[in-house]
């Protein structure tokens, strides 16, 4: 094998200084510029001073000899491409445990003492991170949302059909009756009714009909009618269908914001706005009245990267908002 010469940076190139701006205003990028042999003229960034190889130490160093064995045949390969002018953009990781990195290679036209390519690698770790807490959340969601379907099916199915047998039982044995016998048999017949209803309630509340059949369109001012106990609520909602476990996360947000409202005493006008767009679904409530906690359903609506935010309104009252992504 032929030996080169140590390169060094051409520190009279003008692009040095431009490079080197970018990366202080690029915190976590990483840059290595290579020739068409694949060897180094320039390296800077914070994975090469975390690896403690210094700028002329890497420089005139063959990529194949720096690059982790796990790492080095794809992103060669993706080097020896950006000689012949070709871009590639691949996910990797290096660095530290559980860092994630995006790395580009992309040619250049021998601008840095000789350079060919180079390879930029962008921290996205924090991202990352993120994204996996989305997912996790999004399959709790789902994993809940399928055991509430199955609890209120299985409360119209077994528990209800049980007890309105009951009722007909009792309505049966009250018309054999008399006397005492007779408001034994009633009062346990008002006993059974109540708990048909009580669980016909969490069977709704669990799996609401109208969210399943019609939507938040319609499911969402039904709810607020509920729950208004006489006060004023205002609903416009112009919004679409989506996946079973969104709608329910926008159905439950506004339901528990609406409960710790009541529970806050005070709140005399509600006005709800919710729309929706093929991106995301934003809901605005309006309400005069105190300050109320929301920290876990805030935190479950981050969680899926959306945002949620309460905060004074300009022109008197407060405002709470959330908005949730659908894409």
């Amino acid at each position: 094998m032929p030996q080169h010469p140590t390169l060094t940076p051409d520190t009279r190139s003008p692009r040095l200084p431009l490079l080197r701006a970018v990366l202080a205003n690029l915190p976590g990028m990483t840059l290595l510029a290579f020739d068409e042999e694949l060897r180094i003229v320039f390296s800077e960034g914070p994975e090469i001073a975390s690896a403690g190889d210094g700028q002329t130490r890497l420089v005139g160093t063959h990529l194949g000899d720096v690059l982790r064995a796990d790492i080095g045949e794809e992103l060669l390969g993706a080097c020896r491409d950006a000689v012949t002018g070709q871009t590639t953009s691949v996910a990797i990781r290096f660095g530290a445990a559980d860092q994630v990195h995006e790395v580009d290679v992309v040619p250049l036209g021998e601008t840095i003492s000789g350079a060919r390519g180079m390879i930029i690698a962008h921290d996205v770790t924090e991202r990352e991170v993120a994204r996996r807490g989305r997912v996790a959340m999004a399959a709790i969601l789902r994993a809940q949302e399928d055991e509430r379907r199955r609890i209120a099916v299985e409360l119209h199915d077994d528990a209800i059909q049980v007890m309105t047998a009951a009722l007909f039982l009792l309505d049966s044995a009250a018309r054999g009756h008399d006397g005492d016998e007779d408001e034994a048999v009633r009062r346990a017949r008002e006993m059974v009714a109540e708990a048909v209803e009580r669980t016909r309630r969490v069977a709704f509340q669990l799996r609401p009909p109208l969210l399943v059949t019609e939507g938040l369109s319609a499911a969402l001012p039904a709810l607020l009618a509920r729950t208004a106990d006489g006060h004023t609520v205002i609903c416009r909602a112009v919004i679409g269908r989506y996946d079973d476990e969104i709608e329910s996360l926008v159905y439950q947000t506004v339901e528990e914001v609406m409960r710790e409202l009541r529970q806050a005493g005070g709140a005399e006008a509600v006005e709800v706005d919710l729309r929706g767009d093929e991106s995301r679904i934003r809901c605005s409530i309006a309400y005069e009245g105190r300050p109320v906690v929301l920290d876990p359903t805030a935190e479950r609506v981050r969680l899926l990267g959306g945002r949620f935010r309460m905060h004074p309104r300009a022109a008197g009252g407060r405002e709470i908002g959330f908005t949730v992504p659908v894409g």
